[in-house]
């Protein structure tokens, strides 16, 4: 199971990054969390081609927010 996920991980990246890259990304992430799963470089795949979209339900209530942070002066 182990190695169809890598597999996955791999074709995922193959469409926009070279093999190289995949390991770059891969030991990268072994450096910052040592303690990485399989599971975990997985999901920080995904998150990284995907974003957060996922944790977003009012896209309009998110803009407001973040302009009204960015166009905040302290």
């Amino acid at each position: 199971m182990k190695k169809g996920l890598l597999i996955s991980i791999a074709l995922i990246f193959s469409v926009a990054v070279s093999a190289q890259d995949v390991e770059e990304f891969i030991n990268r992430q072994m450096q910052t969390y040592p303690k990485s799963r399989l599971l975990d470089i997985y999901k920080s795949c995904f998150q990284d081609y995907l974003g957060a979209e996922h944790l977003v339900s009012d896209r309009q209530r998110v803009k407001a927010y973040l302009d009204e942070e960015l166009n905040c002066r302290t």
